[in-house]
This record gives C-alpha cells, sequence and structure tokens, in this order.
C-alpha cells in the first residue's frame, strides 16, 4: 500500500475504470492547455517582434490565455447527473453489503 501507484480502498472495481478514464482525460486536458498556452505566448512574441504588439496585447492575451485554459480544466469535474450516480451506486453497494451480513 506505502509503495503503490494507487490503492482501492474497497471491492468495487468500477472505481478503478473510472481513475483510468479519468487519468487519460486529465492528461490530455493537460496537453491541451500547455499546447494552447504556448501558441498564444508565440503568436504574441511574432506580433511584439515584427513590431505589431504592446504590452496591453501582451497583458490581454495572458489573462485570455488564462481563463480559457481554467474554463477547459474545469470540465473534467463530474455534472450533477454524474455525481448522483456515484452516490446512488454507493448507496445500492452499502445496502447489498448489510444484506450480506444478515
Amino acid at each position: 500500500m506505502e509503495t503503490s501507484d494507487m490503492t482501492l480502498m474497497d471491492s468495487d472495481l468500477r472505481k478503478l475504470e473510472y481513475s483510468i478514464r479519468m487519468g487519460k482525460r486529465a492528461v490530455r486536458t493537460i496537453i491541451e492547455n500547455v499546447t494552447f498556452s504556448l501558441v498564444a505566448k508565440a503568436v504574441v512574441m511574432g506580433l511584439t517582434f515584427s513590431g505589431m504588439g504592446s504590452l496591453w496585447l501582451a497583458i490581454g492575451s495572458d489573462v485570455g490565455a488564462m481563463l480559457i485554459v481554467t474554463i477547459n480544466g474545469m470540465k473534467l469535474l463530474p455534472s450533477k447527473k454524474q455525481v448522483k450516480a456515484m452516490k446512488h451506486s454507493d448507496q445500492e453497494m452499502s445496502s447489498s453489503k448489510k444484506g450480506d451480513e444478515v
């Protein structure tokens, strides 16, 4: 448990599948965000070196890129429907465990 990358704390293997899917989505989103940010910086640098950029353009593009990256990262948050489904499946698992104990 101390040397593992991930530890399941109950016997529901659906959580393992969910963790793997979430990890892949997180890596994809990180790559999207870093790529977008670097492209935005490169565009501003190109405009600045060509003489068409200004400090306000750099500030505006930096703030805009930060907002877009933040909103893009928020797509990883679970929806209300997913939260209800997870709560419902947890309740089913706990009620079936109680039935097994009797």
